[in-house]
């Protein structure tokens, strides 16, 4: 820097270089201070990632940063949360109570994996928490809560603690519905994400956990608990996927309008990044998810321009192993979204993952064909990973006749075959021309069933081989 050049005077391209050198967080902060000129390019690299779900407080803090000068160029991924606070539950007591409970005992048996012989002289203390809390199931306190009779002003610590629970989940979720009232919520996120001008990333994420809340002290001093306790009841306000519990599977109603709706509206704000992924849950009643050919427009138009896209399903289970059967008007439904979803013209990279699916061995009622938009090539598709997808062996065929020249990279995971037979499959895989990388596993289908059994026995090197036309020995045949 020539002699009286102050940092201000630095061009911002060369300041912006300096700090995308810079990887460590604290630095970039202390470095703000140095000038004005500083704390206009560092802000940038400290917030680069945020999150947003249905509360006033979410979405209002959203709008802030997008509105903001520096961070509205700053932030490049944004995830948007799916996970609800169920209406049932707040507007029940009994079932708010009944769920506690069928979680409380979910929480105590993966205490009684976990902890199992490990407890010694220094452990005591979580050992005696784990018996309180059994305390609370066997003595059926919950329960108690909603029964005929039951004084308030008598309550045990455990059952105030519930009603306290209750009372706050309530007040979520109140504030959730006024957020929600004329899809006022759409409105507010896609005028917010448009502002970000440099958005690369988009997650839509109904994940366990992706919403957890965390109990504190300061809210329930009088009840003497701390987090040793408080810990396991932070379940009690974190909100629901959107397949529900155990508990609340058939009855919950997920705001669906956070996929078709939001997305719909998102593509015709025009924000379109490069990257999108759905981490979902199967509702009770996948029906609920169809969209409308409005909406599937829109939908078209956010993937447009992106290159990557992965789309996962899980939660297909809806109580254990009770009427899990997913009609193939349901599968439509979904399939409503996925084929438009996949619809991006210059997609590179395609993930798509249904977890377990079908859950508990169930003929598949769909395939690939409905699933994905195969009446059309994607031209620079190099990745592509299908796990536990159903697909007929014309579905493979023309994948392959039209992926041929373009796919590098290949995982086959779980993929169930609705008819033919599994050497013709990886016959026609063999057909893909330009594979550098394969992986072909745990076939379901023709010899190897619904894949309750092991597979034993199945060449999965020589398969790979073969369809990199290593060898010119069929291994199935």
């Amino acid at each position: 820097m020539a002699p009286g050049t102050t940092i201000g005077a630095l061009p911002s391209e060369l300041v912006h270089g300096i700090f995308s050198r810079v990887d460590e967080q604290k630095t970039i902060q202390q470095s703000r201070f140095v000038s004005q000129k500083f704390n206009e390019v560092a802000s940038r690299y400290l917030i680069t990632t945020t999150h947003v779900r249905m509360s006033s407080e979410s979405i209002s803090k959203l709008e802030e940063f997008c509105n903001h000068p520096v961070l509205s160029k700053s932030i490049t991924n944004v995830k948007i949360i799916l996970s609800c606070y169920d209406a049932n539950m707040a507007n029940n007591r009994a079932l708010y109570m009944q769920d506690c409970d069928t979680r409380l005992f979910e929480r105590i048996e993966i205490l009684e994996l976990n902890n199992a012989g490990r407890y010694d002289s220094g452990e005591e203390a979580e050992e005696g928490i784990e018996n309180q809390l059994q305390e609370v199931i066997d003595n059926r306190e919950f329960a108690k809560i909603s029964e005929e009779g039951f004084e308030e002003l008598i309550a045990t610590p455990f059952q105030k603690l519930a009603m306290r629970l209750h009372a706050m989940y309530k007040q979520r979720c109140s504030d959730q519905e006024e957020v929600r009232q004329d899809n006022n919520h759409i409105s507010r996120i896609c005028v917010a994400l448009c502002k970000l001008s440099n958005i690369r990333e988009l997650s839509f994420t109904d994940e366990p956990g992706s919403a957890r809340e965390e109990l504190r002290e300061s809210d329930f001093k009088n009840l003497g608990f701390d987090r040793t306790i408080l810990k396991h009841f932070d379940f009690a306000l974190s909100p629901s996927r959107w397949c529900g519990s155990f508990t609340t599977a058939y009855s919950i109603v997920p705001p669906v309008e956070m996929l078709g709706e939001l997305c719909s509206q998102l593509g015709h704000y025009g924000v379109q990044p490069r990257s999108i992924t759905m981490n979902l849950n199967a509702p009770s009643n996948l029906r609920l998810i169809g969209i409308s050919s409005g909406q599937q427009l829109g939908l078209r138009i956010l993937v447009a321009k992106a290159t990557k896209l992965k789309l996962i399903v899980d939660g297909w289970r809806r109580k254990l192993a009770e009427n899990n059967d997913r009609p193939r008007d349901e599968m439509l439904a979904l399939c409503s979204f996925t084929q438009h979803f996949f619809s991006a013209p210059n997609l590179e990279s395609l993930y798509i993952w249904f977890v377990e699916y079908p859950r508990f061995y169930e003929i598949p009622t769909v395939s690939l064909v409905d699933i994905l938009p195969l009446q059309k090539s994607w031209p620079q598709l190099s990745d592509l990973e299908l796990r536990y997808q159903p697909a007929a062996l014309s579905d493979l065929r023309t994948l392959v006749s039209l992926q041929g020249n373009t796919v590098k990279s290949f995982n086959c995971e779980c993929v169930w075959l609705l008819n033919g037979s599994w050497d013709e499959a990886i016959e026609a895989m063999r057909g893909f021309g330009s594979l550098e990388k394969v992986s072909v596993k745990y076939p379901r289908g023709e010899r190897y069933g619904s894949g309750r059994g092991l597979h034993i026995g199945i060449p999965y090197d020589e398969v790979c081989c073969y369809i990199l036309k290593q060898t010119d020995v069929n291994p199935l045949r």
